[in-house]
């Protein structure tokens, strides 16, 4: 889309080059109009590729998708269509990578739970993790060694919670359906949750 914009600005900049002879008034401002009109165009349609593109999501494995690059936003419709995925691949978890890359410092995704998939029980020790429900209920909880819940906390759509503790944790959804965006440090490391 960027392309586009800048491609025509330098075909701006070019014919402003060309066109600076002494002409009348008149000329001057049909030219005007004309690049105006120009410019316009060049903006509906980059507003136009950026609609079509903006669910184009890259598939990295099954349940993980990465989103196209400069389509970092989050809107009805994606959900829906990450919903979809879930529904056709007969996933319980989806999740939609809007960080770049696994090199990535700051990791940010949307993540889709199903038909009130547990994810076990586990712990990064090495990594903070934030949640902001954007539909759906569940219960976020944390656990001593010995598996004794040591919090609990219910969140619903629009809550936030910080998981800085870096304890034992789960979240349990209390709907068929729980939407959520997860925050977490990167770059990826490649090691395993500990699971209780």
């Amino acid at each position: 889309m960027n392309i586009q914009i800048n491609r025509f600005c330098s075909t701006c900049f070019v014919n402003t080059l060309a066109s600076n002879r002494i002409d009348s008034k008149k000329e001057a401002k049909q030219r005007n109009r004309i690049r105006q009109n120009k410019s316009e165009n060049c903006l509906q349609d980059s507003v136009k590729g950026d609609i079509i593109e903006k669910n184009k999501m890259i598939k990295k494995s099954s349940g993980v998708y990465y989103s196209a690059p400069g389509n970092q936003r989050i809107t009805r419709e994606v959900i829906n269509e990450l919903g979809k995925i879930a529904e056709e691949e007969s996933l319980d978890m989806v999740r939609l990578c809007l960080h770049e890359s696994e090199e990535s410092i700051l990791m940010t995704m949307l993540i889709m739970i199903r038909n009130k998939y547990i994810y076990p029980i586990h712990r990064h020790t090495w990594k903070d993790e934030s949640y902001m429900i954007l539909h759906g209920e569940c219960v976020y909880r944390e656990y001593e060694e010995n598996k004794l819940i040591s919090k609990e906390v219910k969140l619903s759509a629009g809550d936030i919670m910080m998981n800085t503790s870096r304890t034992y944790h789960s979240i349990q959804p209390l709907t068929d359906m729980l939407c959520f965006v997860e925050h977490t440090t990167g770059p990826f490391k490649p090691i395993r949750p500990e699971y209780l």
